[in-house]
């Protein structure tokens, strides 16, 4: 069982010498779920599962039952979204990603175990081969795979009521001995200066991406350019390839707005953003999301730019000291890297890229930091900061949280609005009872 994904739910599979009788299934099965049972032998596996996962389950009958209804329920609703999914022929499984998670997966039994050798000695006892073991874990994540795409796809037609102010301070109140304590935190804004390319810089890089850009077009595989070509370290080894993404955030904008703008199979024009000059292919598309590859020929950085971004970052912290809004600053230069605000425990400071930590841990609010420079990017860059608040560690306040639960709450309430329309066009029968427990 440490071993052993969690069981699907789905058809009843027959013993190893496939002789099953029907009276044998029939006292076995605790739900029919549309075209598919669910087998008491399933939830004890599943309970089991949790169990060894330490979570603590009920010793006394009646808590047992309860707690085994609830996990029903949930295995119920898998069941449902499992079999819309496999009729939904616009969902497709991504074989890359799938190998990735079990490789993962593996990788992570083998430490937990004391290495690949301990694996697969535990597999044979159990009389399983590590390709047999594979392949369970591998379908196990297909399934899963399936089911986010189609509560994804399912969610983007759902509509429910706003959550209102009375269910987030029920929420609170209800779970605040769970919720624990705030840290201590630092909450600050930021404006970073990157060194740009210069003129003649730029049109040597463009003229690069120029010619790449034609051989593409002339025929040359877009992936074997890319490992020859790209500046981008962590995806000219694979050809380029970004995996799949999403309109996020999480890529620069220009990156984004390309990406999101060509078809399947399309190429892009040389484009520009701050890292350098970018030729992007999108080679699948799938909802809103996008799989591409790219070829990046990034800017070399130029001593005389380096230092040109160095004095504007000191005359951006010359102004904000005096007194001006650091927005309007970043607004007046257009420089890099403005959120509304930035809140960072003080015990996480050192995660911040290098620089951070020391000008931080003792600051002030109300104070103005930097020039801090960003030595650990492929170009230097540097940060301004403006401390706006530090919080000492203490409870949390309906206010600190109150919009991360309304998301949470909104959010499972469409959940919950797909999983009740499954069980309004689908037969569900339950045959759970006390008599089941024995």
């Amino acid at each position: 069982m440490l071993l052993a994904p969690l069981p699907a739910t789905g058809q009843a599979a027959p013993a190893p010498d496939g002789q099953v009788s029907l009276s044998d299934i029939a006292d076995r099965i605790i739900a029919v779920v549309g075209d598919s049972v669910i087998l008491k032998t399933q939830l004890d596996e599943r309970t089991l599962a949790l169990q060894l996962q330490g979570l603590p389950i009920p010793d006394d009958s009646s808590g047992l039952m309860e707690f085994q209804l609830g996990l029903l329920d949930r295995m119920i609703d898998e069941s449902l979204v499992l079999q819309e999914a496999l009729r939904d022929s616009t969902l497709t499984v991504d074989d890359d990603r799938i190998e990735q998670i079990v490789d993962s997966d593996l990788e992570q039994r083998a430490r937990s175990m004391g290495g690949q050798t301990a694996l697969e000695q535990a597999l044979e006892s159990q009389g399983m081969t590590m390709a047999g073991f594979r392949e369970e874990l591998a379908a196990d994540a297909r399934r899963t795979q399936l089911q986010q795409q189609y509560v994804s796809k399912a969610r983007r037609s759902v509509r429910v009521d706003p959550v209102d102010v009375d269910s987030i301070r029920a929420f609170f109140e209800a779970n605040r001995e769970q919720i624990g304590k705030r840290p201590a935190t630092i909450t600050f804004l930021q404006a970073v200066v990157e060194p740009g390319p210069s003129d003649s810089a730029d049109a040597a890089v463009k003229a690069t991406a120029d010619e790449i850009h034609a051989q593409v077009i002339a025929g040359q595989d877009f992936a074997e350019l890319a490992e020859r070509h790209s500046d981008d370290p962590g995806s000219a080894a694979t050809g380029g390839d970004l995996g799949w993404f999403r309109r996020n955030g999480q890529m620069v904008k220009e990156f984004e707005d390309v990406a999101f703008a060509l078809g399947s199979g399309q190429v892009s024009l040389p484009f520009k953003t701050q890292f350098g000059y970018h030729i992007m292919k999108v080679e699948r598309i799938r909802g809103p999301e996008r799989r591409a590859r790219h070829i990046l020929i990034r800017f070399d950085p130029e001593e005389s730019q380096i230092a040109k971004a160095r004095a504007l970052a000191d005359s951006l912290r010359e102004r904000a000291e005096s007194g001006e809004s650091l927005k309007t600053l970043h607004d007046d230069y257009g420089v890099e890297g403005f959120p509304d605000s930035l809140a960072v425990p003080l015990s996480d400071l050192t995660s911040l890229p290098a620089g951070y930590a020391p000008a931080l841990r003792t600051a002030v609010a109300g104070e103005v930091l930097g020039p801090i420079e960003l030595s650990g990017r492929d170009v230097p860059s540097f940060a301004v900061l403006r401390v706006l608040e530090i919080r000492d560690e203490g409870d949390y306040t309906l206010e600190d949280l109150e919009a991360q639960i309304r998301a949470q709450l909104q959010d499972q309430n469409v959940l919950q609005a797909v999983l009740t329309g499954l069980r309004e066009r689908r037969y569900v029968d339950i045959r759970l009872d006390d008599t089941a427990q024995n």
